[in-house]
């Protein structure tokens, strides 16, 4: 906060302070600040891209919501844990993401529309970035995070693919990625 007060220009402080409130647990003022996001690493522009708008916790019953995708494939695979929680509200879910993700999308989210962050927009009423959905779900702590396990299902193919690669599991497997 001190950092954010000398230096109100600086785009990263904001982002930092809210990263300290997620560890520390605040997720309140944690998803809050963690809009700021959109001030650097080139963002600035991608609010301005869609027409309608933004998901703020609204009724969403009969409406569409379109998720969009935002920074890397494991965030956006881990934040895709709250597309059920959305469609819970009763809604239609358009779930955009990197191409590479689509097929895992499809297979996991069969209640959804999935397309690729390259494809057309269809029609919606409201749209929200994947990363905002906490914010917006008002989740205020990690105790109300929904525990959701084997929310991805990777298709029989890509199970097939993987022995094929890894051989039959008789020991623990590690990956890497760097």
């Amino acid at each position: 906060k001190t950092a954010i007060d000398l230096a109100p220009d600086d785009k990263d402080f904001p982002f930092n302070l809210a990263c300290a409130y997620l560890l520390n647990g605040d997720l309140e003022l944690g998803w809050e600040q963690f809009e700021t996001r959109w001030k650097f690493k080139g963002h600035e522009q991608v609010l301005s891209m869609y027409n309608k708008p933004r998901y703020k916790n609204q009724r969403l019953y009969n409406k569409t919501l379109l998720i969009t995708c935002e920074e890397g494939a494991g965030d956006n695979i881990q934040f895709s844990r709250f597309t059920k929680e959305l469609y819970n509200k009763g809604c239609n879910i358009i779930h955009q993401t990197e191409p590479e993700l689509v097929k895992l999308f499809q297979n996991s989210f069969p209640y959804t529309t999935v397309i690729s962050n390259k494809d057309i927009l269809p029609r919606y009423d409201y749209w929200t970035p994947i990363l905002s959905i906490p914010r917006a779900l008002k989740l205020k702590s990690y105790d109300d995070m929904p525990f959701i396990n084997g929310y991805i299902h990777p298709s029989q193919d890509s199970k097939r693919r993987g022995l094929e690669v890894l051989g039959i599991k008789t020991k623990p497997l590690v990956g890497f990625c760097w």
